[in-house]
């Protein structure tokens, strides 16, 4: 927080900030150390997945309304959920959380957020939320990214049982008039897309599409603002995107379909950092994870994945060995298309780029 002293009157302001561009990131490549599943299991799209304290992995298949339980060795612990609307049943499930101070399990499907005990025992479904675009559990309150039409509400900040305690952050103000052929609801999907990630103080927005970074207080003040910059192309991308839906308005392609423009694919945090998986085209080159500062929201370091895959989500793996970077990675293999859950581990440094 940046505090302001004028005869001897204090004014509190969000601090706004931009990176050095011409500061040089220190960059490392990760190898891969384990995939899975490797023997019955197939998973028929790719996973969301989630790592509890221990480095337990939990995966969801949305065709195959299970999670399924594994160590870091790929071997299968556990598996709950069917298709259904019963209790711990599960319909088209599309994203998933774990509070790694509980345990507790949230699996997001067709009808709201359902929880599970560690052991994967069904506790309760809330059917409160709608529209969801991402959601993070944790410490007890789950922070649902859930852009609604006709409000600026951008976070909802619930409790377990689903009761609404805040709202966090806006909307990007968009002018709907200058995209016509989109209705309201989907373009502000398209415009918010993001993280939304709480560690127990602060809530912290992640913009997939212009690749900026919010931080609020739990009484919804801005606290930090960041547009991140430096690795690749990822200014250019930002510009050219505001540009699409600030000045010249988004449109439908020729078959009719709307593209879905980001910078990042997927965002999580953990212990001191924010981890943001940029895309490959960003780069010019293969998907890389920057390693955010998220008190400071520098970047401290690129961290290159292999050129073989396309990743989906990435999930830091908990290590007690300083500088000790791993991650659980959702992929497609680019050799056999397959759809994986892999161990990467940051390896070699490359230098400052």
């Amino acid at each position: 927080m940046k505090k302001l002293s004028v005869i001897g009157i204090c004014i509190l302001t969000p601090l706004f900030l931009w990176s050095n561009e011409s500061k040089k990131i220190e960059v490392a490549t990760a190898k891969l150390t384990a995939h899975f599943p490797q023997q019955s299991i197939y998973f028929k799209t790719l996973p969301k997945i989630a790592v509890d304290k221990e480095g337990l992995i939990y995966a969801v298949d949305n065709r195959e309304h299970t999670v399924f339980k594994f160590n870091r060795d790929g071997e299968l612990l556990a598996n709950f959920g069917r298709w259904g609307q019963g209790p711990g049943e599960l319909q088209w499930p599309a994203n998933i959380s774990v509070d790694k101070s509980t345990g507790l399990i949230f699996v997001k499907d067709n009808s709201g957020i359902v929880m599970y005990d560690p052991q994967g025992s069904f506790i309760r479904r809330v059917r409160t939320f709608t529209g969801i675009l991402n959601f993070d559990a944790a410490h007890g309150r789950i922070a649902v990214l859930e852009p609604i039409p006709g409000k600026q509400d951008l976070i909802g900040l619930y409790d377990y049982q689903g009761q609404r305690i805040n709202s966090i952050g806006q909307k990007y103000d968009l002018d709907y008039s200058l995209s016509k052929e989109i209705a309201p609801g989907l373009l502000d999907r398209i415009a918010n897309d993001g993280a939304a990630l709480f560690d127990g103080n602060y809530v912290y927005y992640v913009s997939y599409l212009f690749g900026e970074i919010r931080v609020y207080d739990l009484s919804g003040l801005l606290i930090l603002e960041k547009k991140l910059s430096g690795p690749g192309n990822l200014e250019k991308y930002r510009e050219q995107y505001r540009k699409i839906f600030f000045e010249k308005g988004v449109k439908k392609n020729s078959d009719g379909t709307v593209t879905n423009w980001r910078i990042f694919g997927d965002a999580c945090l953990d212990r001191g950092y924010l981890y943001l998986l940029m895309l490959g085209y960003v780069t010019g080159d293969v998907y890389e994870v920057l390693v955010v500062d998220k008190k400071s929201l520098e970047i401290r370091e690129r961290i290159i994945l292999p050129d073989s895959i396309y990743p989906e989500m990435v999930r830091a793996m908990p290590s007690n060995e300083k500088n000790s970077i791993s991650f659980a990675v959702s992929f497609q293999s680019k050799t056999n298309g397959a759809f994986m859950v892999g161990i990467f581990q940051k390896y070699k440094k490359e230098g400052l780029r």
